[in-house]
């Protein structure tokens, strides 16, 4: 028998293929861990069994850290991540890790050999740039190199991960940029001359606080003027591999409705009126796909490009911020306005509220002052009320 299927769960499979025996006559097996559909299974233990009678399959033995990485990128990662995360993954495979420890055999790797990459790509950052790379971006190769070495021990190609014997740098906490209202507004005044397409995206931004993918990808059948509310259903990704696709929300969290201020939806509405006027002109030239913010002819606008031009804006406004920090902006504003953090949270379509409360822990300080305030005016009123009675 060259491979078999164990059913773990609903949709979870085991895949074992026989790779036969060693030189101690000891068998040997790969093991993957699949989930979908059955049929969709049995179609990747075939693939396997094919690649392992084709001489494909990677050899735990012999394989090399190199060898064991592109595979786990192809067969692996490919399949349960992101697209933007899958380029990020590779980015930092091909050029962070490869090139010191691509050639150490796999069974050989020692815990020393991902500390000393580590102080390396720190130090000379001789693979990406110069001056080396920052605590994060490290932090974030050992995150990769972890979850694929829990594959090699799943598969059966090591005992343990090495991994968990390692310690990342730790990066030095770092606060977001956060425009102020006062900036935020110059920005607009000047956006209504300078671009005025671009005034409306960047208004709704700092309001909603949707991601700049949400905000690309939303279209008019999400958009409820009479009620003053955004559907967020979709996001755009941008990546080397596949350009530019609407894809689902990555987390449950992310699709979420927001209400939006009486300002926004005057703003969406003078919008939708000059597309409308726009798309009569255009005739049949025009893309009639329904998103908010598109391109002139109304096709998707790319996420890249649009940033490009945003920050051309603030260049010219002295206002060096990226788009993503108008998100930020609309937390801030809330936290300080006395909306409870749970609502924030829900609003930007956080995961959980400690997301939301680790972000900006700049904003807790002021809360508690005003917590302080509040509990002082309470007490005084009660004692007084007491002294009276």
């Amino acid at each position: 028998m060259k491979g078999h299927i164990k059913t773990v769960a609903p949709k979870t499979f085991d895949l074992v293929i026989n790779l036969g025996r060693d030189e101690n006559g000891l068998r040997h097996n790969r093991w993957e861990r699949y989930h979908g559909k059955k049929g969709d299974a049995e179609a990747r233990l075939a693939e396997l069994i094919h690649q392992h009678e084709t001489g494909a399959l990677v050899d735990s033995k012999k394989a090399t850290v190199a060898a064991f990485l592109t595979d786990w990128l192809k067969n692996y990662a490919s399949n349960r991540v992101s697209g933007l995360t899958f380029q990020r993954y590779s980015i930092l495979i091909k050029k962070s890790i490869i090139p010191t420890l691509g050639t150490t055999l796999l069974a050989k790797l020692q815990p020393t050999h991902l500390q000393a990459l580590y102080t390396r790509l720190m130090e000379n950052g001789r693979t990406i740039g110069k001056g080396g790379l920052s605590a994060s971006t490290v932090r974030q190769v050992h995150a990769v190199l972890h979850k694929a070495l829990r594959c090699a021990v799943k598969w059966g190609f090591l005992p343990r991960n090495i991994a968990d014997a390692v310690e990342a740098p730790r990066p030095r906490p770092k606060e977001a940029t956060v425009p102020t209202p006062a900036e935020i507004a110059n920005l607009l005044a000047y956006l209504q001359t300078a671009d005025p397409d671009l005034r409306t995206p960047t208004l709704v931004a700092a309001a909603t606080g949707m991601r700049r993918g949400e905000l690309l990808a939303l279209t008019w059948a999400n958009v409820d003027l009479e009620r003053g509310s955004i559907s967020v259903t979709q996001s755009l990704e941008e990546t080397l591999a596949n350009g530019v696709v609407v894809k689902q929300p990555k987390t449950a969290s992310s699709r979420r409705t927001v209400a939006v201020p009486a300002m926004v939806a005057e703003a969406l509405r003078s919008h939708s009126a000059a597309q409308a006027a726009r798309k009569l002109a255009m005739g049949a030239g025009y893309k009639d796909i329904d998103f908010v913010f598109a391109d002139l002819d109304g096709s998707m606008l790319v996420p890249s490009l649009f940033s490009k031009r945003f920050k051309r804006s603030t260049n010219k406004c002295k206002l060096p911020i990226r788009f993503h920090d108008l998100r930020h902006a609309c937390a801030t504003m809330l936290l300080r306005q006395g909306v409870h953090p749970k609502i924030v949270s829900e609003r930007l379509g956080h995961s959980t509220i400690g997301i939301t409360l680790n972000l900006y822990s700049h904003v807790t300080p002021d809360m508690q002052r005003d917590a302080a305030e509040q509990l002082d005016n309470v007490l005084r009123l009660a004692i007084r009320n007491h002294a009276k009675g």
